[in-house]
């Protein structure tokens, strides 16, 4: 069940008109089991230390919060009430091959969504899309209409990523780069801006999730420093009330856990303390939750890991003319593959969780 996160979170995150979540003087996870606004001798622990600990990749219990994993982690396809597929496919025009969307009936009918140039769709709740517009920011598609929620969400030169924005069933929290720091601020899905809105003290920082720690319910935000991906939790109590959990890329927090990749390699934590775990020894680069089992890839092959172990259950040449998996993805409760071949061709199919193809939904056009 998805929660209410205006009702949970909202109230204590927003108690006083403008809170500083993050400051440079970051608290180290391992300080306390409490959020803390002490600064510790180091802002992160050592790269080799993270890898010492986790040096032996043990068997992963599987616990998926799936609603708010899929609707904040998918952007490989969606799907709406009435069985449509909305996906990216690669289209040849006089100045070359670009990426739009296309809406699939499933009857053999696919159409082109009427979308801005390098438009990037965000999210999707059955009926409508919600998508990234460079010159007007965020905006929601409807029956072949588009209308902006709210030009707030603009930013100056560039589509923000995905984890920019936040959806939930109450409204959207939404990333703006404000000078050296972040600014969320939060609205209605009709575009209404709530009055409240509080401050990362990093610039361009993004929305992981949330998580119950200590008995708190707490906000996992992301910034970079460097090559480095930050991953921090706060509840707002106070300002600078937060802790930092780990350094790595591809943060997802579900069931208990925070999973992210760290030098190629797949890492979990629990949130509310705990050690760093090493996933699993195959190299990572992509990875997903499907049922209690883990998917992910090295762009190679695909493998799944439960509690009785790991193993590879698809490789790229199993999609026609691919040399390399781009993403993997679920929806639905299903699991989709997107293979590639140069720098233009894809093949997007619909697998089960043993890597057999149930079938293949898009199959592009190769190109010399």
């Amino acid at each position: 069940m998805r929660h209410s996160f205006i009702a949970a979170v909202m109230g204590a995150l927003l108690a006083a008109p403008l809170i500083s979540g993050c400051s440079d003087n970051n608290t180290s996870y391992e300080s306390s089991s409490e959020l803390t606004t002490e600064a510790p001798e180091t802002t992160a622990p050592a790269e080799e230390e993270t890898t010492e600990k986790a040096s032996e990749a043990e068997s992963e219990e599987i616990s998926v919060n799936t609603a708010d994993v899929v609707s904040n982690g998918n952007d490989i396809l969606y799907i709406m009430d009435n069985g449509d597929f909305v996906y990216v496919t690669e289209k040849n025009d006089q100045d070359g091959p670009h990426e739009v969307y296309v809406r699939d009936n499933r009857k053999g009918s696919t159409e082109e969504l009427d979308l801005p140039e390098y438009s990037v769709v965000y999210h999707c709740d059955g009926e409508k899309l919600y998508y990234y517009s460079p010159d007007e920011g965020l905006c929601v598609y409807d029956e072949g209409k588009s209308s902006l929620l709210s030009k707030d969400t603009k930013s100056a030169d560039f589509v923000p990523r995905r984890e920019s924005f936040y959806f939930f069933d109450d409204g959207i929290l939404f990333c703006c780069p404000d000078g050296e720091e972040t600014e969320i601020k939060i609205m209605d899905y009709s575009g209404k801006l709530s009055q409240e809105s509080f401050h990362i003290d990093h610039k361009n920082a993004r929305i992981v999730g949330y998580a119950d720690i200590g008995g708190k319910t707490c906000l996992i935000c992301s910034y970079d420093v460097g090559v480095k991906e930050h991953i921090i939790a706060f509840d707002g109590a106070s300002s600078a009330s937060y802790k930092e959990l780990a350094v790595g890329e591809s943060p997802v927090i579900t069931g208990g856990k925070l999973y992210y990749i760290d030098f190629n390699k797949l890492y979990s934590i629990p949130v509310d303390g705990g050690e760093p775990k090493q996933v699993s020894e195959t190299p990572c680069m992509k990875y997903c939750f499907l049922g209690d089992k883990l998917i992910f890839t090295d762009t190679k092959s695909v493998f799944s890991l439960d509690s009785s172990g790991e193993k590879e259950i698809m490789d790229c040449g199993d999609l026609t003319e691919c040399d390399f998996i781009k993403e993997i993805g679920t929806a639905d409760g299903r699991l989709f593959v997107r293979g590639g071949s140069g720098a233009f061709y894809s093949c997007l199919a619909e697998t089960d969780e043993k890597g057999r193809i149930i079938e293949e939904i898009y199959s592009g056009e190769k190109r010399n």
